[in-house]
């Protein structure tokens, strides 16, 4: 009945599992130095991280309604006004 918002919540998650499977102590320490230069990508270009979630918030009635909608007493019905304003009848 109205416009919905959204919320993006994004996080890196090291796989820290993977790297203890990581045989030889070069790679794993590799591994521990490149940690800090990821988390700083991750800061700087978030939508780039592993993981992410989002929020969708429900419109507030009848604060969110579309133009085209109007709320009379808790129902909500079409805001006639507005749309004689913008569309014309169809002559057949």
């Amino acid at each position: 009945m109205g416009k919905h918002r959204f919320r993006y919540f994004y996080k890196l998650r090291i796989p820290w599992y993977r790297s203890r499977m990581m045989t030889g102590r070069l790679l794993d320490a590799a591994f521990l130095a490149l940690c800090p230069f990821a988390h700083a990508l991750a800061w700087m270009f978030p939508s780039l991280s592993n993981n992410f979630a989002f929020l969708v918030l429900k419109p507030r009635q009848p604060e969110d309604l579309h133009p085209w909608l109007t709320s009379d007493h808790g129902t909500i019905q079409l805001n006639r006004t507005w749309i004689a304003a913008r569309h014309r009848p169809s002559r057949v």
